[in-house]
């Protein structure tokens, strides 16, 4: 902002002017310091009305990050049917212009107080060209006047409301499909012209979340529409503005008979930013420091809206997977962090949008929705506390204490509410198990315990569920009890622990009650038999339970598992115990206990289709999931007929109109099958790319050879796992990846791309790094962390070449040098830049590249390096940064699998000679 505020600048209090006698500009939080001399004494406390007029500036980025800018329509075809137009003046007119403000990026648009706990009312005039037709803001327009050239839109007022959730929109080509909710709310949903089918079903799922939320937390949406718009190429899925959710435009228009897959994500992130018209926008954390009571919160609830309308799709089975999952695998890091947390500089607030904010936390509300639930009153429902707690923060600020003193009144033993505070200020998350004495135990889970290490966090209150069964019937409600209280089982029943596995914690059973429980898995839901998988391999990995215990869950699970959630928990179980066995002698043993897991599965699902074009038995929704996520899984280990099938695919879509007759011996699957589906993608090139790579690398990157899938994802992930070194080195080029992937003709047009571009390339060198999944090749890993380090050769160079070469990320350093962090120039060498960016999402991509290094090899000891210890665990020399802190994550992982192979590979041999 400081760069952008002109000369006239002035205040005026009480009919005072008072002109600034210094202006004190901080690059790095972005903001301008305006002191005024002879201003009148006033205590610090007092408030005083006046005006403050700053003349300024702001520029219209173009594919920008954040900001006020503009994005061209992918489809540069004439949208509106009108004839005449030239190429360059039609692209220049079907464009969009939208703003994306969260978190700091309103203070580039115009000068503001750009917190959270600064609210203000915001009034918005617009003036466009008069060729567009759709201007947008929070708030509905209050008048407009047009003539030949532009027209000008007047907003009403806003709520009170913070910064981060300002929006405006303006496009040329877009019309809307609309709904009212039963109270009259308008909803809109913006759409290109010619896609209007496209946007009914988030249409719909909009009109279920506002009238399922207010019904369920009985408070009003507060303002008379809400329209969602679509953005090509926006940065983040969405933006829960209020009044105005912007969208990443494949996330929000869905085609019809799209994959349940897609549905299902459209579903509930409409629903999520639906939620944060009541969890963020109607009351809002002061600072950036209480994050999750946005984020978690609306995570959490992004679930009951889509349940609600499409109840047979079982959205709360995939709870476990999305939210639990992912939550627990980035909390097991001994650099995590707490719920609430410190922030303390705009260029960390960045960094708490993450898996903590987001996934741990709608855990934990999960876990204590529940637990209110089945302990207190009807009247005093979870959903019951959190309406009183918005209703009481209505247009307000308002923190964890707020929330928790809430509870304290429907809960009088002070217990929840105590529990809570607890977990939102800890980090990490318990081990739970029953003593010899049926006593609830925890400790601190770690990603490695020696043995007969000293368990941390032994007293932290969890609320540990359960229920009892007799004779395959639930014979109990869900009941809690807490560490260090006894839980009373009644004779001749057992123990369902974590039923629904609504609860945020590892669960360590006992050898003979896992025999039962593996006698009585037909009562386990979907989510519990997932959660039993991932529970028994984090412990095995970690030291915790022998490891005969995890793989026997494989073996008693899976053989007749019919549900995509388990499968889709399972196939991420299985990359980490196959990377664990790569290097081993056994390992072709070990490869084929996996495939004998998997391949009954495959054989029952069956391909995607009858060749001979009759229906499938069976294409329901949950079917169709489960066909979309073993498929792929199935050819990875080569299945033999879903590898003759893909095979099969593979020449139907080479063969194109060369091949007439075979062409003409598959018309009947030519009539009934979309080729753009992107699991038989996925499969079919993933089997190409494993059979023959040379010749899959050459025509999936070729734009004239008429393959479906787009070139930049569909065609090149499964490149990734080519086994050809040049391949890796020209996937990583980054002119190719700028080019190629993000389809930016020059540099100079990427600079106000600098986040998205960076994500795009590091996406290809993290993924180059992992190539199937499977780990144990070191040289990918070379070469991945050789492009970071700016210090490898271009696949363009010769042998005994002298000259100078560039390597991908040198190429990055051309694009984006003197661009700094906070827009002043400055030169620095390629690593340092990243590190200097610090962004969170440069340092998950180095997390995932280093996590895949060898114990003590050379990506091992450069990584040292950078941080400038002797031990990862020690702060780098250079101090706390995200980028590093995703070094040492990477080390943390690395190190614990290495640990794992010395310790027990020996124990996984022993189990492949006697499975029983």
């Amino acid at each position: 902002m400081g760069n952008r505020l002109h000369y006239w600048r002035q205040f005026q209090p009480n009919d005072q002017t008072f002109h600034p006698s210094k202006i004190t500009r901080d690059a790095d939080e972005e903001t301008a310091c305006l002191a005024f001399a002879g201003f009148p004494q006033i205590s610090p406390d007092a408030a005083v009305d006046g005006t403050l007029l700053i003349n300024f500036g702001s520029p219209i980025g173009h594919r920008a990050d954040r900001g006020f800018y503009m994005s061209p329509l992918i489809d540069e075809e004439d949208v509106d049917g009108s004839e005449g137009v030239g190429e360059d003046e039609q692209q220049d007119q079907h464009c969009v212009f939208a703003t994306n403000f969260e978190a700091t990026g309103c203070r580039h648009v115009f000068p503001c107080v750009d917190i959270p706990s600064a609210k203000a009312t915001f009034t918005l005039s617009l003036t466009t060209p008069s060729r567009f037709n759709t201007l947008l803001f929070n708030t509905p327009i209050s008048s407009s006047t047009r003539n030949s050239e532009t027209t000008t839109a007047v907003f009403a007022p806003t709520p009170l409301m913070s910064t981060y959730l300002l929006a405006w929109a303006i496009a040329d080509a877009y019309t809307f499909v609309e709904a009212t909710t039963n109270r009259g709310i308008q909803v809109r949903v913006f759409v290109e012209n010619r896609q209007k089918e496209d946007a009914e079903f988030s249409l719909k799922m909009a009109v279920t979340a506002l009238e399922w939320y207010e019904q369920k937390l009985g408070v009003a949406y507060t303002l008379p529409k809400l329209d969602l718009f679509p953005i090509p190429e926006f940065e983040g899925e969405a933006l829960e503005c209020w009044g105005l959710c912007l969208f990443e435009e494949s996330l929000l228009l869905l085609e019809k008979g799209a994959q349940p897959e897609d549905q299902m994500d459209v579903a509930t992130l409409v629903t999520h930013e639906i939620a944060h018209q009541w969890f963020g926008n109607i009351t809002t954390m002061p600072w950036w420091n209480e994050l999750w009571l946005n984020e978690s919160f609306a995570d959490w609830a992004q679930y009951g809206p889509a349940h609600a309308l499409y109840p047979s799709w079982d959205v709360y089975d995939t709870f476990f997977e999305n939210e639990d999952a992912v939550g627990f695998e980035a909390d097991a890091s001994f650099l995590t962090h707490a719920m609430v947390t410190d922030v303390r500089a705009r260029n960390e607030v960045e960094g708490i949008f993450d898996e903590i904010s987001y996934k741990k936390g709608a855990a934990v509300v999960r876990m204590f929705e529940h637990w209110v639930d089945a302990t207190l009153p009807k009247e005093s429902s979870w959903y019951s506390i959190l309406g009183e707690f918005l209703k009481q923060h209505s247009f307000k600020l308002a923190t964890s204490m707020d929330l928790i003193r809430v509870i304290d009144t429907h809960d009088s033993s002070g217990e929840i509410g105590k529990t809570l505070n607890e977990w939102i200020n800890l980090c990490g998350y318990p081990v739970i198990w029953l003593d010899s004495e049926g006593f609830v135990r925890t400790e601190r889970f770690t990603l490695w315990k020696e043995d007969g290490a000293i368990s941390e966090q032994a007293n932290r209150v969890a609320p540990f569920s359960f229920c009892q069964v007799e004779s395959l019937t639930i014979k109990s409600c869900k009941q809690f009890a807490l560490t260090g209280k006894a839980v009373p089982v009644e004779a001749g029943k057992f123990l369902i622990p974590n039923p629904d596995r609504a609860g945020f914690y590892r669960f360590l059973p006992s050898q003979s009650h896992l025999t039962v429980l593996f006698e009585n898995l037909n009562i386990l839901q979907p989510s519990d038999r997932a959660g039993l998988l991932s529970d028994l391999s984090a412990l095995a990995l970690s030291n915790r339970i022998p490891v005969a215990m995890a793989l026997q869950s494989f073996s008693k699970i899976l053989p007749h598992e019919t549900h995509s959630t388990v499968w889709r928990v399972t196939e991420k179980l299985l990359n980490t115990w196959i990377r664990a066995m790569r290097t081993h002698k056994w390992y072709s043993k070990f490869f084929t206990f996996v495939q004998r897991l998997i391949f009954p599965a495959a054989t029952r699902v069956g391909w995607f289709w009858d060749w001979t074009g009759a229906p499938l038995a069976d294409t329901s929704f949950t079917t169709t999931q489960l066909r979309n996520t073993l498929l792929p899984l199935a050819v990875k280990l080569r299945h033999p007929s879903t590898m003759i099938n893909a095979e099969k695919t593979l020449a139907y879509w080479l063969a194109r109109d060369a091949d007439r007759p075979f062409r003409a011996a598959c018309k009947a699957l030519e009539e009934s099958y979309e080729e753009d589906h992107e699991f038989v993608i996925k499969t079919v090139y993933t089997y190409f790319t494993a059979s023959d790579a040379p010749r899959a690398f050459k025509l999936l990157r070729d734009e004239d050879v008429d393959l479906p899938g787009g070139l930049s994802c569909d065609r090149l992930d499964p490149l990734f796992a080519s086994p050809v070194a040049a391949h890796w080195e020209t996937l990583m080029d980054f002119g190719r990846v700028l080019k190629e992937d993000r389809e930016f003709d020059s540099v100079e047009e990427a600079r106000d791309a600098r986040v998205s571009v960076l994500m795009s390339w590091l996406e290809v060198v993290s993924g180059v790094a992992v190539g199937d999944s499977w780990g144990g090749e070191e040289t990918r890993v070379e070469a991945a962390w050789r492009s970071l380090r700016g210090v490898g050769q271009s696949p363009a160079s010769k042998k005994g070449s002298k000259a100078a070469v560039k390597t991908s990320f040198e190429g990055l350093l051309d694009a984006f040098q003197g661009l700094s962090v906070t827009g002043q120039e400055h030169k620095v060498n390629s690593w340092d830049y990243l590190v200097k960016c610090g962004d969170q999402f440069i340092g998950d991509h180095v997390e995932t590249i280093v996590s895949y290094s060898r114990v003590g090899g050379s990506v091992w000891k450069d990584a040292l390096a950078c941080l400038g210890v002797k031990d990862f665990r020690h702060e780098p020399a250079s101090g706390p940064n995200l980028v590093l802190n995703g070094i040492r994550k990477g080390m943390e992982r690395a190190e614990a699998l290495d640990k794992f192979r010395k310790a027990r590979c020996g124990n996984i041999v022993d189990f492949l000679k006697n499975p029983e």
